[in-house]
């Protein structure tokens, strides 16, 4: 994908991207998945997708409409340099400025450690700009929710990992959802949107699914799959 922008990047999961159930989705950048598997790209019927281009390791099931503007895809291609090795993970301490945060509606809220995770009932929500780290949780938006922020960085991971004990969590949106979030666009997390901690042994299953919206930023996952449904 010379010249053509990474921005959607799982890395080993079998099935990494996965888009079922009606999902119409619009990528202006590039895809790539190292994942080895015979599905590591998958669309159902009824499905349609555009990318600037897509290049798996393994193979792919396309039952639905894709789209690319570097065609064709490429399978069976040999790895995908990571683009993202030279990002830092954020320096936070182990002090939870929250735990299990499900905030009111109407509520502003501010970067800062979510322990437990940070989930989202109906109603508006704006984001300050600045980095979330959920640790050892989820992060949930339920269905009519509708959540607003600039300058936003989301970070799954869990402060206490250990080879035996690895609690990252997901991050999953629901039917009904509209999210409307965007990256840095400069510092140290600039372009980074939702990443979930590549030293995560978790092969999470992440989802997006029925929600509306614009999100604008890359999507990192190292370990796990990316499913998305209905009209994202």
């Amino acid at each position: 994908m010379t010249g053509v922008q990474t921005c959607a990047l799982p890395i080993s999961a079998s099935n990494a991207f996965s888009f079922k159930g009606g999902s119409n989705l619009d990528f202006d950048c590039g895809a790539a998945s190292n994942s080895s598997a015979a599905n590591a790209f998958s669309m159902t019927s009824s499905t349609w997708a555009h990318f600037a281009s897509l290049r798996v390791v393994g193979g792919m099931s396309v039952a639905g409409t894709l789209v690319l503007d570097n065609t064709p895809a490429i399978t069976n291609s040999s790895p995908t340099s990571n683009p993202f090795t030279n990002w830092k993970t954020p320096n936070f301490t182990k002090s939870c400025d929250y735990n299990k945060f499900s905030p009111r509606k109407g509520i502003t809220l501010n970067p800062g450690v979510y322990c437990g995770g940070l989930s989202f009932g109906s109603g508006s929500f704006y984001m300050e700009p600045g980095t979330y780290i959920i640790d050892q949780g989820d992060f949930s938006v339920s269905a009519q929710a509708v959540i607003t922020g600039d300058g936003v960085t989301i970070f799954m991971t869990d402060s206490s990992r250990t080879k035996s004990s690895d609690k990252t969590g997901t991050f999953v949106m629901s039917g009904g959802a509209t999210v409307n979030l965007s990256a840095p666009l400069s510092g140290s997390n600039a372009l980074m949107l939702f990443v979930v901690d590549p030293l995560s042994s978790v092969p999470g299953a992440h989802v997006i699914g029925s929600a509306s919206g614009e999100m604008m930023g890359n999507i990192y996952i190292k370990k796990g799959s990316l499913s998305l449904a209905g009209k994202t």
